[in-house]
């Protein structure tokens, strides 16, 4: 199902130019254009889903191949030693986006509580 007024339905079907660094049938990864981090990439499935809410059991495969494509984006990367963050963005943008992103150093050398 596709939205004809989801920016990243658009980047799916073309209509809109994208260097995808990642694509599947069922997926595909860009870097984002106004990276938060060195490393900022947006894993989106090719199904619209507007929020996670609309995430149903028969998604669970979508999902884990999510987490796999992340794993081997971040292992190309070489984040899979210094760290990353997997984020799922569901907000008013009217589309579900996971997000790869480095974890910065700051971030990662903090003290945590126990």
């Amino acid at each position: 199902m596709m939205n004809n007024d989801c920016l990243f339905c658009k980047i799916n079907d073309g209509s809109i130019p994208s260097e995808k660094v990642y694509e599947s049938d069922t997926l595909f990864a860009i870097n984002d254009v106004n990276p938060q981090a060195p490393t900022h990439i947006l894993i989106i499935p090719r199904i619209h889903q507007g929020t996670l809410l609309d995430v149903e059991e028969k998604d669970h495969g979508l999902m884990g191949s999510v987490i796999s494509v992340a794993n081997q984006l971040a292992k190309e990367r070489g984040l899979d030693k210094s760290g990353f963050r997997l984020v799922v963005l569901d907000e008013s943008i009217d589309k579900m986006l996971l997000l790869l992103t480095e974890v910065e150093n700051e971030l990662r050398d903090a003290p945590t509580s126990d």
